[in-house]
């Protein structure tokens, strides 16, 4: 569903990841662009080692999106698997930097769920029993 490149960040002069994706229809153009680019917000919010880093999204001519991230060298663990056997130990490291990225990503999600769920709910005092001031 979607590609990345090595490219470089002639601005900054640095070398980055970017993700293109492909919209895989018309009637989902909209709807698939509006998830992806919610989705790259939410991660763009996250500083974490085990997380690369958003620098930038953005649309094509032809408005397929993409996003410009951190260029993580090294092998995916689909190679890193393909290789070799891993240790018991490199497993457990492994598991451990996931199940901190992903304590992280879901610590932000859900502060960013009750700040949204403040700005549009109003808060409400009890000033007495049965009467209730919106603030």
């Amino acid at each position: 569903m979607g590609t990345v490149y090595v490219a470089e960040d002639t601005v900054l002069g640095r070398r980055v990841a970017v993700k293109s994706l492909k919209v895989p229809s018309a009637q989902a153009h909209k709807s698939f662009r509006t998830r992806f680019l919610r989705e790259a917000r939410a991660a763009s919010r996250l500083n974490h080692p085990h997380i690369a880093t958003i620098h930038d999204y953005g649309e094509t001519d032809d408005g397929q999106p993409y996003l410009v991230m951190e260029l993580i060298e090294g092998h995916s663990l689909n190679e890193i698997l393909s290789q070799n056997t891993l240790s018991p130990d490199r497993v457990l490291k492994i598991i451990k930097q996931v199940a901190e990225a992903i304590a992280e990503a879901r610590g932000k999600a859900q502060a960013e769920s009750l700040r949204k769920t403040r700005e549009e709910t109003p808060a409400k005092k009890i000033l007495s029993v049965g009467e209730i001031f919106t603030a």
